[in-house]
């Protein structure tokens, strides 16, 4: 259980940040049942056609749920944002935070479970088993190349990064400040798992054999930016959790402090972090 930021009405909201346990057993079960033989690893990549329509369907009933129910049965009503157009409260929401009784949160839930493990499942390599995608590029062709391993390798830190530091997320735009509407209904339920997997749909289908130089080169280029992307995600923690008292490469951290009026008439003060990797250039 993990605690958010302080929401525009006031609310400090706690979150089930047990991700990492839910990928777990996602995926070591559906690896048991493709070792059992009871599912074939590639059939989500078999059956890819159907399930986007499945994925767009839930996508658009949710956002039709979403918004009807930031109307009739909102979560935290001072926390809805109304346009004055229903067409933007439609895409881009109304309610801030909406839930199923005080811990299913349903910005948390369809991002990080449909969504990231949904991802995970369509492309992601693990150990010594290649799911979907790269089960697929072996039915097909008889193996399975470095490129594809690659792909899978580099995606499968971002999951398991993203749910080993799930209370992180309680602090990006997503959950503190984007309402919960079509852009992140249909977003988490659609986009993020159809195209989050583009480069293994591609691979399965057009094998690419990759040079040691370039294997070399693409693990560099992308171990540099995981490495400056979990730098400035500390660094941001760091400042805020401290309250500006830390050092970032050395130096005293330079922040910028603001102040905010929440709806309850309160006034709070917040960071913004102004050196290190965040410096503003």
């Amino acid at each position: 259980m993990s605690t958010g930021q302080l929401t525009a009405g006031g609310e400090l909201l706690h979150y089930n940040t047990n991700g990492l346990s839910a990928w777990a057993i996602t995926v070591s079960v559906f690896t048991l049942l493709w070792l059992t033989g009871a599912v074939d690893p590639s059939i989500i990549a078999r059956y890819w056609g159907s399930l986007i329509i499945v994925f767009n369907s839930y996508g658009y009933i949710l956002s039709v749920i979403a918004y009807v129910k930031a109307y009739h049965a909102p979560s935290h009503s001072r926390d809805r944002t109304f346009s004055g157009s229903a067409l933007y409260d439609f895409l881009m929401g109304i309610e801030f935070n909406p839930r199923f009784g005080q811990g299913w949160d349903w910005k948390l839930f369809h991002n990080g479970r449909p969504g990231i493990i949904g991802w995970s499942l369509m492309s992601v390599t693990e150990v010594c088993s290649n799911i979907s995608y790269g089960a697929l590029q072996y039915q097909i062709h008889g193996y399975i190349t470095n490129s594809m391993v690659l792909i899978n390798l580099f995606q499968a830190v971002y999951v398991v990064d993203f749910f080993v530091n799930e209370s992180w997320y309680l602090r990006t735009i997503d959950i503190c400040h984007d309402h919960f509407g079509f852009y992140l209904a249909w977003g988490s339920a659609t986009w993020l798992p159809t195209m989050y997997t583009l480069q293994a749909q591609y691979l399965s289908r057009h094998p690419v054999h990759l040079s040691p130089l370039a294997v070399a080169s693409l693990v560099a280029v992308d171990l540099g930016g995981y490495i400056i992307f979990r730098s400035a995600n500390a660094q941001k923690d760091s400042s805020r959790l401290s309250n500006g008292n830390c050092n970032i490469w050395g130096r005293k951290a330079k922040v910028m402090r603001c102040t905010f009026r929440t709806a309850d008439g309160k006034e709070h003060t917040t960071l913004l972090l102004l050196s290190g990797e965040t410096l503003p250039r």
